[in-house]
């Protein structure tokens, strides 16, 4: 027999749970990613629960690696000087691992003429005064230069970070002049071979 014959309310709430998924009460077409079946003998009822899309990311370029669940920040495009990292993202209704990118590839010389690696918030670094992660942001192997350069930054706060993975600090924080204080005794250094120059 049919679905709609044995569990109508079942199957009324699946019609109702297929509209929820094109759209919501704002016309923002958020994706309905978690439903649950509830069987108390007499009513079979379908919840689906809204996953909210989050925007912070938007102020980056970024790119999703669908199968690990994790978001690489590449680069920092956005405007504000004060910044929070959060250590997730929604993107299309699926919630991805904040990490950082690796460090190594972009080696090149500045507007200084000096050669340096272009990290995430560089192209910003006279700008953003605070930087702040909040808890489950990766950190990748080669952080080398990541925060290097960054001249107004005064404020820092690296205690929350994941550097399981680090094997490179080299230069980390180097030439950050204002920055006031900065607290590292929360990092995992245990696969970390070097940390020439890291302050």
């Amino acid at each position: 027999q049919s679905l709609a014959f044995l569990f109508p309310d079942l199957e009324r709430s699946m019609r109702e749970t297929e509209f929820l998924e094109e759209t919501d009460e704002n016309g923002s077409g958020t994706k309905v990613t978690e439903e649950t079946i509830v069987d108390n003998g007499t009513d079979h009822i379908l919840y689906a629960k809204w996953i909210e899309n989050t925007t912070w990311q938007e102020d980056y370029t970024y790119t999703l690696d669908e199968t690990n669940k994790i978001m690489t920040l590449n680069e920092y495009i956005g405007n504000d000087t004060e910044l929070i990292v959060p250590g997730s993202a929604t993107v299309n209704g699926v919630t991805y691992t904040t990490k950082l990118r690796d460090n190594t590839a972009t080696v090149k010389k500045g507007p200084d003429g000096v050669y340096h690696s272009f990290g995430i918030w560089y192209n910003k670094r006279e700008q953003i005064t605070s930087l702040v992660f909040e808890e489950g942001v990766k950190l990748p192997n080669n952080c080398k230069f990541m925060f290097e350069n960054m001249t107004k930054l005064t404020t820092l706060d690296v205690s929350k970070l994941d550097t399981s993975n680090v094997t490179n600090m080299y230069a980390m924080f180097s030439k950050s002049e204002s920055l006031e204080t900065l607290d590292v005794s929360s990092f995992n250094t245990s696969k970390v071979t070097n940390m020439g120059f890291m302050f």
